[in-house]
C-alpha cells in the first residue's frame, strides 16, 4: 500500500485495493516473423536476384489471461490516480501478413 501512495496517487479518494480481479498475465507470443527466399538469376542481364517474402506480424499469444491482450498498458489517469495495468477492454492487436519481393537490377 505503501508504493501506491508513494507513486503520486491522489490523496483525495482513499484507495480500495483488492485482488478479487487479479489475474495473471504470463505469456508465451510469436510477435514478428519472416521467411523469404533468393532467386539468383544472374543470367539475365537486366536482373541479378530477386527476393520473394512473406512477413507476419502478432501471429499468435499463448495465455490464460481472460482479456484481449496481457500487455495491458492503458493510461486513464484520473485526478493522479493511476490506472495503469488495469485492462479497460482495450482494442485486440491485429494480425498483419505482408507478401513481398524485392528485386536487384
Amino acid at each position: 500500500m505503501k508504493n501506491f501512495y508513494d507513486s503520486g496517487a491522489s490523496f483525495t479518494n482513499q484507495p480500495q485495493l483488492s485482488s478479487l480481479y487479479l489475474e495473471k498475465s504470463d505469456f508465451i507470443r510469436l510477435n514478428n516473423v519472416r521467411l523469404g527466399y533468393t532467386f539468383d538469376i544472374s543470367q539475365l542481364k537486366f536482373l541479378r536476384s530477386i527476393n520473394l517474402y512473406v512477413s507476419a506480424q502478432n501471429l499468435f499469444t499463448i495465455t490464460s489471461y481472460t482479456g484481449y491482450d496481457p500487455l495491458v498498458d492503458t493510461n486513464k489517469q484520473v485526478g493522479g490516480n493511476q490506472s495503469l495495468g488495469i485492462d479497460y477492454t482495450t482494442y485486440p492487436s491485429a494480425k498483419t501478413f505482408i507478401l513481398g519481393a524485392t528485386v536487384k537490377f
